[in-house]
Formats: structure tokens, C-alpha cells, sequence
């Protein structure tokens, strides 16, 4: 549905057995704490507003508010400000098993397009391969989030976040599927003109394995490498 709402289809025959369902999550005044209604977020003005109503819904206490809000912020900015689109965003929490699910469709530029600004890059695979690690940005001006100010480390951090706390994370654009926490790519047989992030985790092994920390210093650990440090 996050899918077909960025492609603003909105009159689709509905299976009888998911109407309901699917109801729940068009409708912006829905209170349930399982179900967060989709949301598209137009500009960067509407971002952190959106975001803050989301992550109430997906953190069972604020243990973790602040590092869900991170994941969610730094995704939204990549698609309104490197893909120059609208961002489509789905979540939803699964009570009895622990997890929740982000999912952020666009219809803007694509990886291809944005990471071939600044690295080699000839295939979407290659291009989703690239845009996930240190440093590596589409855009040109600095971009600063609520957590951190380092332009070209959102989907980084992101997919060390999934790989510690072994959830799954999925990129999508052009002909291209990447399963990030596997380093699986695979060749699809439709192109999506755009991008979307898809990622699931247990709210557990995130509590454990980054909010104890809190997001700063988790980001800190994962950027303090043997080349990073002072030389003197």
C-alpha cells in the first residue's frame, strides 16, 4: 500500500479479508499502537513533525525513541533531499514477536542517479552497494540530522544498526534488490523508478545492542576506526 500510495494510486480493488486492514492505514486519525497510518511527507518542514508522531507509535516506552528517530529521520532525508521526493512512509509493530517494520518508498531520482555524483558506478546494484557505506553521499551540501552532522553516514549507520542487531534491511531502486544485512544482491524483473528502504528488527536486541548506548555514542564507536585516529 506504501508502494501504491507513492505511485498516488488510490482506487485498487481490495482483497475482502485485508480491506479492514488496509483502511486502518490510510486513515490519519487511526490510534492504534500496532497500526501507524501511512504517511507522506512532502518537505523537509514537515520531516521532523511527522517522524516525532511515527516513532510515538513504534516505541513501546521512550527507552529508544530518540535512536528509532534516527533511523526514521536519516531515511526520510535521503529520499526528499537526495531523491528530490516526496517520501512514503510505512511502519508497523508486531506485539507478541518484539519487532517493528519501516518501510520508505519515493519516486524521485534513484541510487543510480545520485551515487554516480560522486563514485564510478554503472549498475543500480553497484550503486546500492555503494550508497551503504562510510561517507558516501549523493549530495553535495551538508545535510545535519538531530544525532549527528556527517553527511554521507545516515545509511551507513542504519545498515550497522540492522547487521548488530540482526534484523533485515532491503534497498530497492531501478532493476536492482540489495539485501543489505547479507550482501545478497539480486536482478529484478520490473524497474522502480525511484527508491525504497525496507527494515525490520526486534526492539530488543535494539534496545541491547544500540539504545543502552544512545545513538551518539553508538554512532561514535561505529566511526572511531585505526585510521581515524590521532596520528600526533
Amino acid at each position: 500500500m506504501a508502494i501504491l500510495r507513492a505511485m498516488d494510486k488510490r482506487n485498487v480493488k481490495l482483497n475482502p479479508d485485508i480491506e479492514s486492514y488496509v483502511n486502518r492505514i490510510l486513515q490519519e486519525d487511526e490510534i492504534s499502537y500496532t497500526t501507524v497510518p501511512i504517511k507522506k511527507i512532502q518537505t523537509e518542514a514537515q520531516s521532523d513533525r511527522i517522524v516525532k508522531e511515527i516513532i510515538q507509535r513504534l516505541a513501546s516506552s521512550q527507552d529508544y525513541e530518540e535512536e528509532l528517530s534516527y533511523i526514521l529521520s536519516e531515511l526520510v532525508i535521503n529520499f526528499l533531499i537526495h531523491g528530490q521526493s516526496p517520501a512514503t512512509v510505512y511502519c508497523q509493530v508486531y506485539p507478541n514477536i518484539d519487532e517493528i517494520e519501516i518501510g520508505v518508498v519515493d519516486r524521485g531520482l534513484g541510487f543510480l542517479k545520485t551515487i554516480s555524483r560522486v563514485r564510478k558506478v554503472e549498475t543500480h546494484k553497484d550503486a546500492l552497494k555503494e550508497a551503504v557505506k562510510k561517507g558516501v553521499s549523493g549530495y553535495a551540501k551538508m545535510v545535519y540530522s538531530s544525532a549527528v552532522k556527517h553527511a554521507g553516514m545516515g545509511l551507513y549507520i542504519i545498515s550497522e544498526i540492522l547487521k548488530d542487531c540482526e534484523g533485515l534491511m532491503y534497498m530497492i531502486s531501478g532493476n536492482a534488490l540489495y539485501d543489505v544485512v547479507s550482501g545478497k544482491t539480486l536482478e529484478c524483473d520490473f524497474n522502480w523508478d525511484g527508491s525504497i528502504v525496507y527494515i525490520r528488527l526486534c526492539r530488543d536486541k535494539f534496545k541491547r545492542k544500540v539504545s543502552d548506548y544512545g545513538i551518539g555514542l553508538y554512532i561514535s564507536m561505529k566511526l572511531s576506526t585505526q585510521e581515524d585516529e590521532d596520528v600526533f
